[in-house]
């Protein structure tokens, strides 16, 4: 009998613990709400600033808008 009792508090346990992980998780970000320097890629929301990159972003713009 104390197998079962211990089995039901068990049993429990799991179920209050999946509940407060439904309750209490993070929402799923949708295209619009990545933030500042973020961007929608591949269903997720990708940092901006991860590329490293050898020159700056203005010199990069520069060169491909300002060709003589």
């Amino acid at each position: 009998m104390r197998y079962k009792r211990l089995l039901l508090a068990i049993l429990a346990l799991v179920v209050i613990a999946a509940a407060s992980n439904l309750v209490f998780a993070q929402p799923t970000r949708t295209p619009g709400e990545c933030g500042e320097y973020m961007y929608w890629h591949d269903g997720n929301c990708a940092d901006a600033r991860d590329k490293k990159a050898s020159k700056s972003w203005t010199d990069e713009i520069l060169a491909k808008q300002w060709k003589p």
